[in-house]
């Protein structure tokens, strides 16, 4: 059996240690040394990008976008070493980079994504246009978001029907299964958890309806194979193939 383990919002940040929850996760790709890990979006937080600090240029200073960078590739080489194949898609988070550059065009090229963190030595597969759904499958797709309300698992059987839909960014596990009236085979719309916090600077602290957890595709060939999303309890441990991970 091979696997390919889906992560949305790390929302790594050098100033914090990393969450729990993304521990274990680590101590799982570790061990079952996955065919792929796909990268679902935010896993840098870029806070200091973002539309609440438009006004605060000290706040957008260079060396955190720096320190920022490197935890990625190092983080990046480690997962390096125990998959072969790793796919970035790019999130919210991560498009805050080109919004940035909108007014800050003298550093195209030095700030980019692809160049901050070192994609190409690390043969890393970079996915732009967050909004786009990629094919993992003939009717497997992944996409960092596009829906976020109450039921977005269910909106997003209806906006792609047909085919399996995982998507990040809402920081909710959610799983909507629909049938296809004439052949009745069954498809998904998915929604990965987080692996950080579930308290966010920009809800004021709030402790939102957010949940941690991650996705793994166990798959023979492109028609036999079977999405779990993986739940985080306590914010530190999950149960996968028999076995419990913990992040503490």
């Amino acid at each position: 059996m091979q696997y390919k383990v889906i992560l949305s919002d790390v929302h790594l940040n050098h100033q914090e240690a990393q969450h729990p929850a993304y521990l274990a996760v680590k101590k799982m790709i570790k061990e079952i040394k996955p065919e792929e890990i796909i990268i679902n979006g935010d896993f840098l937080d870029f806070s200091y990008l973002s539309s609440y600090t438009e006004n605060a240029p000290r706040l957008r200073e260079n060396y955190r976008l720096k320190k920022d960078a490197d935890l990625a590739v190092s983080e990046l080489e480690l997962l390096k070493k125990y998959s072969k194949t790793i796919t970035y898609l790019e999130g919210n988070h991560e498009y805050r980079i080109a919004r940035a550059l909108d007014t800050l065009p003298m550093f195209e090229g030095l700030i980019e994504l692809n160049y901050l963190l070192d994609l190409d030595r690390l043969a890393i597969k970079w996915v732009p246009e967050m909004k786009q759904p990629m094919r993992i499958f003939d009717d497997l797709y992944i996409l960092h978001g596009k829906r976020i309300g109450k039921y977005f698992a269910s909106q997003i059987t209806d906006d792609y029907p047909g085919v399996t839909m995982i998507q990040g960014h809402t920081h909710r596990g959610q799983v909507f299964t629909k049938s296809h009236n004439l052949t009745q085979s069954s498809y998904e719309g998915i929604g990965s958890g987080c692996l950080t916090g579930l308290k966010q600077s920009y809800e004021n602290g709030k402790a939102l309806s957010h949940s941690q957890g991650f996705v793994v595709v166990s798959w023979e060939n492109e028609k036999r194979y079977s999405v779990q999303n993986v739940t985080i309890k306590d914010s530190h441990w999950f149960i996968f193939n028999g076995k419990m991970y913990s992040g503490l």
